[in-house]
């Protein structure tokens, strides 16, 4: 039995399976509804502080990122070895490298040049933020941060969040 709009009504009695057809579905498959069939993007959260590398985790995941964590910078290289992330969220200051150690080791890396760096900072220094910029930095966000500033910064390096 079919209703008017072509689609076919469920069975009223007994057990019969219903399912649409697939192109009863086309309207739903919208970006929103096909995001689980595209690929996630990855960001990789460097901090040694485990209270900012939660906050940083909440607002990328809110973003749609999968979200992996480093505490220092070695862990955070050996990371970037196994699997290159989309974006890094640096902190500028780690116990076993500075921050611009870490983004001049990456972008010398084969396929370095692909992630996006945002380092994120307490220090409000000029010069130590033109120098992580001219190591490779894309953009920076002082602490304390939240979701509305690592948007808008992304958003001014053209990252689509």
């Amino acid at each position: 039995m079919e209703a008017k709009s072509g689609v076919p009504s469920p069975p009223v009695s007994g057990y019969l399976p219903w399912r649409p057809r697939f192109s009863q579905l086309e309207p739903l498959r919208t970006k929103a509804h096909m995001g689980f069939f595209l690929r996630m993007k990855h960001c990789l959260v460097v901090d040694d502080s485990r209270v900012i590398r939660a906050v940083a985790r909440r607002i990328m995941e809110e973003l749609r990122y999968s979200v992996e964590e480093a505490q220092d910078g070695m862990a955070a290289l050996r990371a970037c070895r196994e699997k290159m992330p989309d974006l890094i969220f640096l902190d500028w200051n780690l116990p076993s490298m500075r921050g611009v150690e870490f983004i001049k080791s990456v972008r010398g890396q084969q396929d370095g040049g692909r992630p996006v760096i945002l380092f994120c900072t307490t220090e409000s220094d000029p010069n130590d933020i033109a120098t992580a910029m001219a190591a490779g930095a894309n953009e920076y966000v002082m602490k304390p941060f939240d979701g509305t500033q690592v948007r808008a910064k992304l958003a001014n390096i053209g990252v689509t969040v």
